[in-house]
């Protein structure tokens, strides 16, 4: 009877030295599945080829074995970069006024609001002196309807210009210093951190 042979083993050592990893690497590999251990210190060699064959294609897809949600050094890289793109034309769109903060509209409508509200309220104190001596209705109906149409033009112009300017006033938002360029401080997934002189 034929003996079955068993899969190819090498030492963590030989591993290392063929993927060009340190051997804490090469375990942290295994630990992650993507090469097969086959006892104490040591690894199946095709097993462990072909897993890690996979593992670098994932790694050139931009996901870095870290499960399929896009958790690899690439993705995140790219997610970061494109934020600070967004962030920048964000930026860009307040200072030149094709783009207006919310909270800014919210203040100058709230200030329109309340002029007209107040020119609204004031009707009645400006207009009673001028209707006091006029008996024609129709002569009052005119002077009544112009103070309301007074104080409603102010409620039909969309300060534009009043948004601008307000919005120049704020501080642009600034980028967290916590972040850094990404080329510094993201590593490659299991390399070595670098060292802090």
């Amino acid at each position: 009877m034929a003996e079955k042979s068993s899969p190819a083993t090498v030492p963590v050592t030989s591993l290392a030295k063929l993927f060009e990893l340190t051997e804490i690497r090469v375990q942290q590999l295994a630990k992650e599945g993507i090469v097969r251990k086959a006892k104490r210190g040591e690894y199946e060699l095709y097993e462990s080829i072909k897993g890690y064959i996979r593992y670098l294609r994932r790694l050139a897809a931009g996901k870095s074995g870290e499960g399929e949600g896009g958790n690899g050094y690439d993705t995140q890289r790219t997610r970061l970069y494109k934020a600070r793109a967004d962030t920048q034309e964000i930026i860009a769109a307040r200072m030149s006024g094709t783009v207006h903060d919310a909270e800014v509209v919210a203040a100058v409508m709230n200030d329109m609001v309340a002029r007209s509200r107040a020119k609204l309220l004031s009707i009645p104190t400006v207009c009673a002196p001028k209707v006091a001596d006029i008996s024609d209705p129709n002569q009052i109906l005119d002077i009544l309807k112009d103070a309301v149409h007074e104080a409603l033009e102010e409620l039909s112009d969309y300060p534009a210009e009043e948004v601008v300017a307000r919005q120049l006033q704020q501080p642009l938002p600034v980028e967290s210093d916590d972040v850094g360029d990404p080329d510094d401080e993201i590593t490659e997934p299991g390399a070595p951190k670098p060292s802090v002189p």
